[in-house]
């Protein structure tokens, strides 16, 4: 069962998340970020730093016109949260539009982000430069 604090945290988090990459201000999620949060993803099974890792959204606001995060799906799970979201805009070398479709393990330890386990949509990187 989800408590009124922990949902709170948990719709604080996804705001940020969701803020951060419309925005492309890593701003937006750093203080919801557990000290020492990794972010892992399917494509290079590495576990990087998430602070870091969210400073690379100026570079997708470079490259994307009109990011927008929809979270089509949000469930609950013992230790955070899954999301399924689409990424979308428009690709600015090609006016291409963009829809990655990922998703998310956002692990939560005392109110905050502990660790991103990120299933990318296999066909973004075509989708940037196709």
């Amino acid at each position: 069962m989800w408590h009124r604090e922990r949902m709170s945290s948990v719709d604080a988090i996804v705001q940020g998340l969701v803020d951060a990459f419309e925005t492309g201000d890593a701003a937006k999620i750093v203080p919801h970020l557990a000290p020492g949060a990794v972010t892992w993803h399917n494509h290079d099974n590495l576990d990087v730093d998430s602070a870091e890792g969210f400073a690379s959204l100026a570079v997708l606001h470079a490259i994307v016109d009109g990011v927008t995060l929809d979270v089509e799906e949000q469930l609950p799970i013992p230790d955070g949260v899954v999301l399924r979201v689409v990424m979308r805009g428009t690709v600015k070398a090609t006016g291409n539009p963009l829809a990655g479709r990922n998703c998310l393990f956002l692990r939560i330890a005392d109110g905050k982000l502990a660790r991103i386990e990120e299933y990318v949509d296999p066909t973004f990187g075509d989708q940037l430069t196709g």
